[in-house]
Order: C-alpha cells, then sequence, then structure tokens
C-alpha cells in the first residue's frame, strides 16, 4: 500500500509540474475567461498539511507565470487563488475577464483583510508581494498578487 502511494504521489507532482510547464492565457480580444478556474488536486493527496503545502506553492507558481504571460497586455483580468476553509480539494487558482455570462470585475464584499495568515500559508508567501484576505465562505481565503490583474476587494 506505501508503495502504491508513493507511486501515486510521484505521479500527482509529475502532473503539477505538468499544469505549471503548459499553462497558457489568452487575453486577446476574442478570448475570455468566465470564472475559469483549476483545481490541481480533486484526487485529495492535499489532506495532509506537506503536502497541502506543496500544492499551494504551485498555484502561488501559476500566479508568477500568468504574471509573466500577461506582461504588455492591456486586456482587464482578475486572477486569484482560493483556499478553501473546509476541503483542500476545493483550493483553486481562477481566472476571470469581461464575458457575456457575469459581471467583471468580480467585487467580493466581506472579505477581512486584517485576518492573520493561516498557519498552512505561513512562510508560502511574501505578504509585501500578495494580499491575503479571509472570507466568510467556509472560512476560505482568497490570495492576489499585488499589481497582477484587478483587485476583487478593496485591502
Amino acid at each position: 500500500m506505501v508503495r502504491k502511494i508513493t507511486r501515486d504521489l510521484k505521479k500527482q507532482y509529475r502532473r503539477l509540474e505538468r499544469y505549471l510547464r503548459t499553462l497558457s492565457i489568452d487575453l486577446s480580444d476574442d478570448s475570455w475567461y468566465h470564472h475559469w478556474h483549476l483545481h490541481l488536486d480533486w484526487d485529495g493527496f492535499s489532506h495532509m498539511e506537506k503536502h497541502r503545502r506543496r500544492h499551494l506553492w504551485y498555484y502561488k507558481q501559476m500566479l508568477d507565470k500568468i504574471e509573466i504571460l500577461t506582461e504588455g497586455s492591456r486586456r482587464a483580468f482578475q486572477t486569484y487563488i482560493l483556499v478553501d476553509g473546509e476541503d483542500s480539494i476545493y483550493d483553486a487558482l481562477f481566472l476571470h475577464t469581461s464575458n457575456p455570462h457575469s459581471a467583471f470585475p468580480l467585487l467580493l464584499d466581506g472579505v477581512d483583510f486584517s485576518a492573520p495568515v493561516p498557519p498552512v500559508l505561513e512562510g508560502l508567501l511574501d505578504t509585501c508581494q500578495y494580499v491575503v484576505g479571509r472570507m466568510e465562505y467556509r472560512g476560505s481565503y482568497i490570495i492576489q498578487k499585488k499589481g497582477l490583474g484587478l483587485p476583487m476587494a478593496q485591502p
């Protein structure tokens, strides 16, 4: 059983590397994103804190890659990480632009930017570069990179 779990974890982390390597964003005038999102862990590997922290590190790397991919683009967008307060399989990276199906920009009410950073995020984020806010919904957190896209809420 231990060998299978180890093999599955190796596959999972190779999959995360592939997601990071192949992530692409199209911000041309013909494209749009309606709350597009990517869950890295539908299989539940990140229920253990050490694996959740590693998955969250990959989400952070994806924000960094989005910053590179959108450099020079004048198209408005929002991107953020949702860290679910109840179940790590719902953690996700989101991208949102103007689209025919929903309002843009998305503005969230009731985000507490003065709440302490949860232990699972401690040491992963430089608060000079990232904004972390606690939401009432499921005790979840949003993470946005400062200067990357439009803000979701006002700190």
